[in-house]
């Protein structure tokens, strides 16, 4: 049996709030703030820019943590400014001390925040997330190495005599004419100003994707408080 529910909206007044006006400690974000490493993303947020000229720029925080909130949640950009503002949960995740009801940044900011944040750094903060320690040194060649064992797949296949196929044509395409070249670099596309109409296989894509999926499973195995 269905019982007909009066159309009696509630104000804003009205309705209740649990927690006593305090966040749940089982809230995602809340257990997503506490796993990832913010010190780390200050200092290489802050060697990749000018910190003495210009506005005060949003902190570390508010920069990555927008753009996780945004890949995390699938959103545009435009939609991840005002899931911001909607959402307390978020700005906590964001490092505010209290819910603001007015934007905390414009969508277009999401770009400015994307150029803080190359794909070697989003493969560092992942594998601090994995390890509990910052890459070292010899991180980034041994990455290149494993990258390269994962795609020998991909190579051309051999013809039995040791020789690739598709190497001859390779040696046949570096001889191109100079007029061909002039060519190929005039036509390197167009930038893409959000990331989420970027391509599905750029590498900060698939760095950033790889991160969301470690943090996850962090989540998954109850690490995150």
């Amino acid at each position: 049996m269905y019982k007909i529910s009066p159309d009696d909206q509630l104000s804003e007044e009205e309705f209740f709030l649990p927690f006593d006006g305090r966040l749940s400690r089982n809230n995602r974000w809340v257990k997503l703030a506490q796993i990832i490493p913010w010190d780390r993303i200050e200092e290489e947020y802050a060697a990749h820019g000018n910190m003495e000229e210009g506005r005060p720029a949003l902190s570390s925080r508010i920069a990555f943590g927008a753009l996780f909130i945004k890949e995390y949640m699938n959103f545009t950009d435009a939609e991840t400014a005002q899931g911001v503002q909607e959402n307390a949960y978020m700005q906590y995740f964001l490092g505010l001390h209290a819910y603001r009801d007015e934007p905390l940044f414009d969508s277009s900011m999401m770009e400015h925040f994307r150029k803080r944040f190359s794909a070697n750094t989003l493969a560092g903060i992942k594998g601090c997330i994995r390890t509990g320690r910052w890459p070292d040194e010899n991180w980034s060649a041994d990455r290149n190495e494993e990258n390269d064992e994962e795609h020998d797949d991909l190579q051309p296949p051999s013809d039995g005599a040791g020789i690739q196929k598709g190497s001859l044509k390779g040696q046949k395409n570096r001889n191109t004419s100079k007029k061909k070249e002039k060519r190929q670099k005039k036509n390197q596309g167009k930038s893409i100003p959000d990331a989420a109409a970027a391509p599905a296989n750029s590498r900060y894509q698939a760095e950033f994707q790889r991160l969301c999926a470690a943090i996850r499973a962090k989540v998954n195995d109850g690490e995150g408080g």
